[in-house]
């Protein structure tokens, strides 16, 4: 009995959490095509991919297919790794440029988070 309850707590707020995704989910849409600014549009496709892959997680979660479970769990951080990847190669450039030996060096450790959260996720290692 305490796990049924427990099933439909679950469902019911994985149900409730994809209804307030998919209102921002709309609300970021909105802006994004609205906007006339082509870096505004640039600067919120990120988050339009999260929030898709984030419903669809949820819905694979209620439904309990671990197939799209973990298919839009890699492709969320597969598109927070490459937005991760452009926004440092935009800083580390940009410093570069600016000849910021401080910059250049803050942004290592970075690199080696997101290289790292790579290799956890995507490189199997041999067991």
């Amino acid at each position: 009995m305490k796990n049924n309850l427990s099933d439909i707590f679950q469902t019911t707020l994985h149900i409730l959490v994809i209804i307030i995704l998919a209102y921002a989910s709309f609300f970021i849409l909105n802006l994004q095509f609205n906007s006339a600014d082509v870096i505004t549009k640039i600067a919120l496709t990120p988050f339009v991919l999260c929030f898709f892959y984030t419903v669809g997680l949820l819905i694979a979660k209620v439904l309990k297919n671990d197939k799209y479970v973990n298919l839009f769990t890699k492709s969320y951080i597969l598109t927070f790794l490459l937005f991760w990847f452009l926004f440092l190669g935009i800083v580390l450039f940009n410093a570069i440029k600016d000849n910021n030996l401080f910059l250049i060096i803050y942004t290592i450790p970075f690199f080696i988070t997101g290289i790292f959260i790579f290799k956890i996720c995507f490189i199997k290692g041999k067991k």
